[in-house]
């Protein structure tokens, strides 16, 4: 008997089922603390929109010093794969695919 896995993925906003093709994945940081969601276009526009007066006025970090994270690769591997996001088996996982895991389970 074949098996197949399949990921849903919900806007974090509103709790709405997403198309693969709507997943939107904003990332930041504020007060030292980093966040990520996943939402829809729209709420990606909505989000966009509320801080864009805030972004207008401030600068970027350019002393950005990361302190060096201990995680297990293989926890990486498996939160990536329920969340449908391929990775290698083997090798060097991307620094995204990291700080991705690293802000969801801190």
């Amino acid at each position: 008997m074949a098996r197949r896995k399949i990921t849903q993925v919900f806007d974090d906003l509103d709790n709405k089922p997403l198309d693969e093709n709507d997943v939107h994945v904003i990332r930041f940081s504020i007060d030292g603390s980093s966040y990520v969601m996943d939402v829809s276009s729209a709420n990606c526009e909505k989000f966009r929109e509320s801080i864009s007066e805030f972004l207008a006025h401030a600068r970027k970090d350019t002393n950005q010093r990361r302190e060096p994270q201990n995680y297990s690769p293989k926890a990486v591997r498996e939160w990536a794969a329920a969340r449908g996001i391929v990775v290698a088996e083997r090798g060097k996982l991307s620094q995204q695919i990291i700080d991705d895991y690293l802000a969801a389970n801190p």
